[in-house]
Protein backbone atom coordinates (compact mmCIF):
# COMPACT_ATOMS: atom_id res chain seq x y z
CA UNK A 1 0.00 0.00 0.00
CA UNK A 2 1.37 3.36 -0.76
CA UNK A 3 0.94 6.03 1.89
CA UNK A 4 0.60 9.96 2.59
CA UNK A 5 2.09 11.99 4.69
CA UNK A 6 0.55 15.72 5.41
CA UNK A 7 3.21 18.06 7.32
CA UNK A 8 1.33 21.64 8.64
CA UNK A 9 2.67 24.05 11.55
CA UNK A 10 0.10 24.42 14.63
CA UNK A 11 -1.29 28.05 14.34
CA UNK A 12 -3.25 27.93 17.39
CA UNK A 13 -5.11 26.45 20.24
CA UNK A 14 -8.04 25.60 17.62
CA UNK A 15 -7.06 25.04 13.87
CA UNK A 16 -9.20 26.19 11.21
CA UNK A 17 -10.41 24.10 8.97
CA UNK A 18 -8.30 24.34 5.35
CA UNK A 19 -6.21 25.97 6.70
CA UNK A 20 -3.33 23.52 6.43
CA UNK A 21 -2.11 20.04 8.74
CA UNK A 22 -0.15 20.19 11.69
CA UNK A 23 -0.16 16.40 11.42
CA UNK A 24 0.92 13.77 9.65
CA UNK A 25 1.39 10.10 8.87
CA UNK A 26 4.32 7.78 8.75
CA UNK A 27 5.41 4.20 8.36
CA UNK A 28 7.16 2.08 10.63
CA UNK A 29 10.68 3.70 9.16
CA UNK A 30 9.39 6.79 9.95
CA UNK A 31 8.94 7.59 5.93
CA UNK A 32 5.81 10.21 4.60
CA UNK A 33 2.83 8.05 3.82
CA UNK A 34 1.61 8.47 0.21
CA UNK A 35 -2.01 7.00 -0.95
CA UNK A 36 -5.49 7.52 -1.64
CA UNK A 37 -6.05 5.45 1.20
CA UNK A 38 -3.43 6.73 4.34
CA UNK A 39 -2.53 4.71 7.24
CA UNK A 40 -0.20 5.41 9.13
CA UNK A 41 1.33 6.62 12.62
CA UNK A 42 -0.67 10.03 13.80
CA UNK A 43 2.38 12.58 14.29
CA UNK A 44 1.79 15.95 15.66
CA UNK A 45 5.02 18.43 14.65
CA UNK A 46 6.88 15.06 14.82
CA UNK A 47 5.90 14.02 17.83
CA UNK A 48 3.08 11.30 18.67
CA UNK A 49 -0.43 11.47 19.46
CA UNK A 50 -2.08 9.81 22.05
CA UNK A 51 -5.32 8.28 22.59
CA UNK A 52 -6.67 10.38 25.57
CA UNK A 53 -10.02 11.41 25.01
CA UNK A 54 -9.87 10.85 20.98
CA UNK A 55 -12.50 10.11 19.29
CA UNK A 56 -14.40 9.35 15.83
CA UNK A 57 -14.86 13.44 15.80
CA UNK A 58 -11.20 13.55 16.73
CA UNK A 59 -10.55 11.56 13.68
CA UNK A 60 -12.41 13.11 11.45
CA UNK A 61 -11.47 16.16 12.05
CA UNK A 62 -7.39 15.27 11.67
CA UNK A 63 -8.57 13.91 8.18
CA UNK A 64 -9.91 16.36 7.35
CA UNK A 65 -7.41 19.07 8.46
CA UNK A 66 -4.80 17.01 6.06
CA UNK A 67 -7.22 17.22 2.98
CA UNK A 68 -9.61 14.43 3.18
CA UNK A 69 -13.45 14.09 3.55
CA UNK A 70 -13.21 11.16 6.44
CA UNK A 71 -11.65 8.58 8.15
CA UNK A 72 -12.05 4.70 8.12
CA UNK A 73 -10.92 3.78 11.30
CA UNK A 74 -8.47 4.88 14.03
CA UNK A 75 -6.49 2.63 16.75
CA UNK A 76 -3.80 2.57 19.60
CA UNK A 77 -0.21 0.97 19.74
CA UNK A 78 -1.97 -1.71 21.63
CA UNK A 79 -3.34 -4.03 19.29
CA UNK A 80 -0.45 -6.76 19.05
CA UNK A 81 -0.84 -6.95 14.86
CA UNK A 82 0.95 -3.40 14.84
CA UNK A 83 3.82 -3.78 17.59
CA UNK A 84 6.24 -5.23 15.20
CA UNK A 85 4.90 -3.27 12.26
CA UNK A 86 5.09 0.23 14.50
CA UNK A 87 8.17 -0.16 16.40
CA UNK A 88 9.84 3.02 15.82
CA UNK A 89 6.92 4.84 17.45
CA UNK A 90 8.87 4.59 20.69
CA UNK A 91 11.73 7.19 19.07
CA UNK A 92 9.00 9.95 19.05
CA UNK A 93 8.39 12.09 21.97
CA UNK A 94 3.94 12.44 23.02
CA UNK A 95 3.26 15.90 21.51
CA UNK A 96 -0.35 16.42 21.86
CA UNK A 97 -2.69 14.88 24.62
CA UNK A 98 -6.13 14.56 25.61
CA UNK A 99 -7.83 15.48 22.74
CA UNK A 100 -11.71 16.44 22.64
CA UNK A 101 -13.77 17.22 19.63
CA UNK A 102 -17.38 18.24 19.47
CA UNK A 103 -17.36 17.87 15.52
CA UNK A 104 -15.37 16.64 12.52
CA UNK A 105 -13.67 20.23 12.12
CA UNK A 106 -10.85 21.69 14.39
CA UNK A 107 -12.82 24.72 15.19
CA UNK A 108 -14.24 22.80 17.58
CA UNK A 109 -11.22 20.80 19.27
CA UNK A 110 -9.39 21.43 22.27
CA UNK A 111 -6.32 19.68 23.45
CA UNK A 112 -3.66 19.90 26.01
CA UNK A 113 0.33 18.88 26.48
CA UNK A 114 -0.02 17.77 30.11
CA UNK A 115 2.26 14.10 28.31
CA UNK A 116 0.66 11.70 30.39
CA UNK A 117 0.41 9.49 28.00
CA UNK A 118 2.48 6.53 26.98
CA UNK A 119 3.83 5.07 23.76
CA UNK A 120 0.94 2.21 24.14
CA UNK A 121 -1.94 4.94 23.58
CA UNK A 122 -0.32 6.28 20.34
CA UNK A 123 -2.89 6.84 17.47
CA UNK A 124 -2.87 4.93 14.26
CA UNK A 125 -5.19 6.54 11.62
CA UNK A 126 -6.88 5.28 8.50
CA UNK A 127 -8.47 8.56 6.32
CA UNK A 128 -10.47 8.01 2.85
CA UNK A 129 -11.22 9.61 -0.32
CA UNK A 130 -8.79 12.14 -1.48
CA UNK A 131 -10.66 15.90 -0.80
CA UNK A 132 -11.31 17.51 -3.96
CA UNK A 133 -9.41 20.99 -3.71
CA UNK A 134 -10.62 23.88 -5.71
CA UNK A 135 -9.16 24.94 -9.28
CA UNK A 136 -9.55 28.24 -11.52
CA UNK A 137 -10.95 28.47 -14.42
CA UNK A 138 -9.76 30.58 -17.31
CA UNK A 139 -9.10 34.14 -17.20
CA UNK A 140 -12.61 35.57 -18.74
CA UNK A 141 -11.91 38.17 -21.49
CA UNK A 142 -10.47 41.93 -20.49
CA UNK A 143 -14.30 44.08 -20.35
CA UNK A 144 -14.75 47.13 -22.18
CA UNK A 145 -12.39 50.03 -21.40
CA UNK A 146 -14.47 52.33 -18.73
CA UNK A 147 -13.20 55.76 -19.27
CA UNK A 148 -12.51 58.02 -16.38
CA UNK A 149 -10.33 60.91 -17.43
CA UNK A 150 -8.31 62.38 -20.47
CA UNK A 151 -8.76 59.03 -22.38
CA UNK A 152 -7.53 56.72 -19.01
CA UNK A 153 -9.39 54.27 -17.70
CA UNK A 154 -9.77 51.26 -16.37
CA UNK A 155 -11.14 47.23 -17.46
CA UNK A 156 -11.67 44.08 -15.21
CA UNK A 157 -11.76 40.30 -15.82
CA UNK A 158 -12.66 37.36 -13.61
CA UNK A 159 -12.28 33.92 -13.24
CA UNK A 160 -14.26 31.10 -11.22
CA UNK A 161 -13.11 28.44 -8.40
CA UNK A 162 -14.59 25.63 -10.50
CA UNK A 163 -11.98 23.29 -12.22
CA UNK A 164 -12.45 21.74 -10.43
CA UNK A 165 -14.66 23.18 -7.69
CA UNK A 166 -13.98 22.20 -4.15
CA UNK A 167 -15.63 18.90 -2.95
CA UNK A 168 -15.37 16.25 0.02
CA UNK A 169 -13.87 19.20 1.92
CA UNK A 170 -11.10 20.19 -0.06
CA UNK A 171 -10.06 23.44 -0.17
CA UNK A 172 -11.13 26.52 -1.83
CA UNK A 173 -8.99 28.14 -4.55
CA UNK A 174 -6.36 30.73 -2.97
CA UNK A 175 -5.72 34.28 -4.47
CA UNK A 176 -8.30 36.38 -6.07
CA UNK A 177 -11.00 35.87 -8.83
CA UNK A 178 -10.67 39.21 -10.27
CA UNK A 179 -8.20 41.73 -11.36
CA UNK A 180 -8.19 45.35 -13.14
CA UNK A 181 -5.97 46.94 -15.40
CA UNK A 182 -5.35 50.01 -16.73
CA UNK A 183 -6.81 51.06 -20.20
CA UNK A 184 -7.02 53.99 -22.60
CA UNK A 185 -9.23 54.31 -25.90
CA UNK A 186 -6.49 56.33 -27.90
CA UNK A 187 -2.75 57.19 -28.16
CA UNK A 188 -1.51 60.39 -26.88
CA UNK A 189 -1.85 63.18 -29.10
CA UNK A 190 -0.35 66.67 -29.05
CA UNK A 191 -2.19 69.75 -29.78
CA UNK A 192 -1.55 71.62 -33.28
CA UNK A 193 -2.36 75.34 -34.10
CA UNK A 194 -5.26 76.30 -37.00
CA UNK A 195 -4.11 79.01 -39.73
CA UNK A 196 -4.26 82.42 -38.14
CA UNK A 197 -8.03 83.97 -38.88
CA UNK A 198 -8.82 86.95 -40.72
CA UNK A 199 -7.57 90.11 -39.26
CA UNK A 200 -10.51 91.87 -37.15
CA UNK A 201 -11.77 95.90 -37.66
CA UNK A 202 -8.79 98.15 -37.15
CA UNK A 203 -8.83 99.96 -34.16
CA UNK A 204 -8.04 103.41 -34.53
CA UNK A 205 -6.37 106.59 -32.25
CA UNK A 206 -7.77 109.05 -34.50
CA UNK A 207 -5.61 111.88 -32.84
CA UNK A 208 -2.41 110.03 -33.94
CA UNK A 209 -3.73 108.23 -36.81
CA UNK A 210 -2.45 105.17 -35.20
CA UNK A 211 -4.30 102.14 -36.04
CA UNK A 212 -4.40 98.62 -34.22
CA UNK A 213 -5.96 94.98 -35.13
CA UNK A 214 -6.12 91.34 -34.32
CA UNK A 215 -6.73 88.38 -35.43
CA UNK A 216 -7.28 84.97 -33.54
CA UNK A 217 -6.05 80.82 -34.48
CA UNK A 218 -7.26 77.56 -31.71
CA UNK A 219 -5.70 74.73 -30.53
CA UNK A 220 -7.19 72.23 -32.66
CA UNK A 221 -5.64 71.07 -35.85
CA UNK A 222 -5.42 68.48 -33.75
CA UNK A 223 -6.42 69.19 -30.57
CA UNK A 224 -4.95 67.58 -27.57
CA UNK A 225 -5.98 63.93 -27.03
CA UNK A 226 -5.50 61.71 -24.23
CA UNK A 227 -3.42 63.39 -21.62
CA UNK A 228 -1.25 65.51 -24.88
CA UNK A 229 0.17 69.25 -24.42
CA UNK A 230 -2.03 72.10 -24.85
CA UNK A 231 -0.33 74.00 -28.08
CA UNK A 232 2.07 75.97 -26.82
CA UNK A 233 2.29 80.15 -27.60
CA UNK A 234 -0.60 82.00 -28.11
CA UNK A 235 -3.99 82.33 -29.49
CA UNK A 236 -3.78 85.67 -30.11
CA UNK A 237 -2.19 88.36 -32.78
CA UNK A 238 -1.98 91.66 -32.48
CA UNK A 239 -0.78 94.07 -35.58
CA UNK A 240 -0.69 97.69 -37.24
CA UNK A 241 -3.48 98.87 -39.46
CA UNK A 242 -2.26 102.80 -40.03
CA UNK A 243 -3.08 102.75 -43.46
CA UNK A 244 -6.42 102.23 -42.64
CA UNK A 245 -7.00 104.65 -39.62
CA UNK A 246 -7.56 108.55 -40.56
CA UNK A 247 -6.12 111.09 -38.06
CA UNK A 248 -8.65 113.48 -37.17
CA UNK A 249 -8.20 116.90 -38.58
CA UNK A 250 -10.82 119.86 -37.70
CA UNK A 251 -11.90 122.42 -40.86
CA UNK A 252 -10.54 125.52 -40.97
CA UNK A 253 -11.10 128.79 -43.15
CA UNK A 254 -9.59 130.07 -46.06
CA UNK A 255 -8.78 133.41 -47.05
CA UNK A 256 -12.04 135.91 -48.05
CA UNK A 257 -12.44 136.59 -51.47
CA UNK A 258 -12.81 139.44 -53.35
CA UNK A 259 -16.06 141.99 -52.82
CA UNK A 260 -18.34 141.29 -55.14
CA UNK A 261 -20.08 143.90 -57.06
CA UNK A 262 -22.66 146.20 -55.55
CA UNK A 263 -25.92 144.94 -55.75
CA UNK A 264 -29.00 147.60 -55.28
CA UNK A 265 -31.84 147.38 -52.54
CA UNK A 266 -34.56 149.11 -53.84
CA UNK A 267 -36.27 149.60 -50.86
CA UNK A 268 -34.10 151.20 -48.47
CA UNK A 269 -32.22 152.22 -52.00
CA UNK A 270 -28.74 151.17 -50.32
CA UNK A 271 -26.12 149.25 -52.31
CA UNK A 272 -24.86 145.81 -50.75
CA UNK A 273 -21.79 143.56 -52.08
CA UNK A 274 -20.79 140.38 -50.17
CA UNK A 275 -17.62 138.51 -50.42
CA UNK A 276 -17.27 134.37 -49.01
CA UNK A 277 -14.93 131.86 -47.72
CA UNK A 278 -14.28 128.48 -47.75
CA UNK A 279 -14.20 125.64 -44.82
CA UNK A 280 -11.16 123.72 -46.58
CA UNK A 281 -8.16 125.01 -44.93
CA UNK A 282 -7.71 122.26 -44.18
CA UNK A 283 -11.35 120.30 -44.91
CA UNK A 284 -12.83 118.88 -41.78
CA UNK A 285 -11.66 115.08 -42.29
CA UNK A 286 -11.77 111.74 -39.85
CA UNK A 287 -14.52 113.46 -37.68
CA UNK A 288 -13.06 116.78 -37.33
CA UNK A 289 -15.15 119.48 -36.66
CA UNK A 290 -16.85 122.00 -39.16
CA UNK A 291 -15.17 125.49 -38.97
CA UNK A 292 -16.64 127.87 -36.88
CA UNK A 293 -18.37 130.64 -38.30
CA UNK A 294 -20.02 131.93 -40.94
CA UNK A 295 -18.97 131.41 -45.11
CA UNK A 296 -20.19 134.92 -46.34
CA UNK A 297 -20.82 138.47 -45.39
CA UNK A 298 -22.57 141.27 -46.59
CA UNK A 299 -21.71 145.16 -46.16
CA UNK A 300 -22.95 148.41 -47.77
CA UNK A 301 -20.81 149.56 -50.82
CA UNK A 302 -22.13 153.53 -50.29
CA UNK A 303 -19.20 154.68 -48.57
CA UNK A 304 -16.94 153.24 -51.10
CA UNK A 305 -15.02 155.23 -53.51
CA UNK A 306 -16.66 158.17 -55.43
CA UNK A 307 -16.87 156.49 -58.65
CA UNK A 308 -17.87 153.07 -56.99
CA UNK A 309 -20.74 154.94 -55.92
CA UNK A 310 -21.54 156.61 -58.34
CA UNK A 311 -21.07 153.28 -60.54
CA UNK A 312 -23.39 151.22 -58.41
CA UNK A 313 -26.16 154.10 -57.86
CA UNK A 314 -26.12 154.33 -61.98
CA UNK A 315 -26.43 150.58 -62.06
CA UNK A 316 -29.52 150.76 -59.41
CA UNK A 317 -30.75 153.97 -61.36
CA UNK A 318 -30.59 151.95 -64.85
CA UNK A 319 -32.65 149.31 -62.65
CA UNK A 320 -35.49 151.17 -61.41
CA UNK A 321 -38.81 150.35 -62.16
CA UNK A 322 -40.20 153.15 -65.03
CA UNK A 323 -42.80 154.47 -62.79
CA UNK A 324 -39.94 155.63 -60.31
CA UNK A 325 -38.30 157.48 -63.57
CA UNK A 326 -41.21 159.48 -64.52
Amino acid sequence: MMFLVLLVLLASSCLQLGHGSSFKLVDSNGYTISSANTFGLLLFEGRTVCDDYFSDNSAAAICRDMGYSGTSSWWTFNRYEHVQRWDRQRYYAIGLDDVVCTSPVWSSCTWSRTHNCKHGEDIFLTCQHNAVHGGWSSWSSWSPCVIESACQGSQSRSRSCTNPAPGRGGRSCTGSASEVRSCSTGSLQNGGWSEWGDWGSCNCDHSTGVGTWTRFRSCDNPSPACGGQSCSGSSTDTGSCNHACCQTTHGGWSEWGDWSTCSCDYTSETSLWTRSRECDSPVPSCGGSECVGQGQETTSCNHQSLVADLFSLQICLDRLPLPFLS
